[in-house]
């Protein structure tokens, strides 16, 4: 029985990958190099760490770790300059309408994202209400596909993971929850979406009734 709909954050409810990319982009002008628009895919998903990584070898620097901390700050300020003028334009097709869908039938709804940034922004988007359970990239150790984001969630709701359905659109992300033993939506492109209980373009293609599949 589905007790409860978990939701990854950025690239299921929103899109911020542009503004991240954007800040990326101005560190590395900042080091003196351009990093081309086209490299922005290769972003979504991705960690912290992993992200500033993608940047050091496509502009070619080694940097201490003293020197990585001291840039994943600078580009965090940047981002969260940006933050003051972000709208409800960020939202992507059904992502409101089926949390008040939830809301509404009174079901269990839990945010889990390795960005640090997202309970922020859901608060910014006034979205925070439709939450039972908020976990982001400041409550977690060990970033996807480790399960810990999605099982902290789950705990937290009071439900076992094989009750909860996980809203993810990245691989690393589908890996997580169907480690921790969770049922997968995949939203966003199939062909790289791999291992799914289910696929769908985005969440304005999600029903409820489709919960009752893996019921059976």
């Amino acid at each position: 029985m589905v007790e409860a709909y978990i939701f990854d954050f950025d690239g299921v409810l929103v899109d911020t990958v542009n503004l991240h990319f954007k800040s990326w982009q101005k560190l590395s002008h900042s080091l003196g190099h351009n990093l081309p628009a086209e490299m922005e895919d290769k972003f979504r998903g991705a960690s912290r760490d992993k992200s500033l990584q993608l940047v050091l070898d496509k502009i070619n620097i080694s940097a201490t770790q003293h020197e990585k901390i001291t840039f994943l700050k600078q580009k965090n300020d940047w981002f969260t300059q940006s933050l003051n003028d972000i709208s409800e334009d960020i939202l992507l097709p059904g992502s409101k309408e089926l949390l008040l869908e939830l809301k509404h039938k009174n079901l269990k709804i839990g945010l889990a994202s390795a960005s640090k940034n997202a309970v922020n922004i859901i608060n910014r988007l006034k979205l925070g209400k439709y939450f039972d359970v908020m976990v982001d990239g400041n409550e977690v150790i060990k970033s996807k596909p480790h399960p810990e984001v999605f099982l902290k969630v789950a705990d937290k709701l009071g439900c076992k993971p094989e009750n909860c359905i996980v809203f993810e659109d990245s691989p690393l992300g589908v890996e997580a929850a169907a480690k921790g033993g969770f049922r997968v939506i995949g939203v966003g492109n199939h062909t790289v979406l791999k291992n799914t209980d289910s696929n769908i373009a985005d969440l304005s293609q999600f029903k409820l009734s489709m919960f009752s599949t893996f019921d059976e």
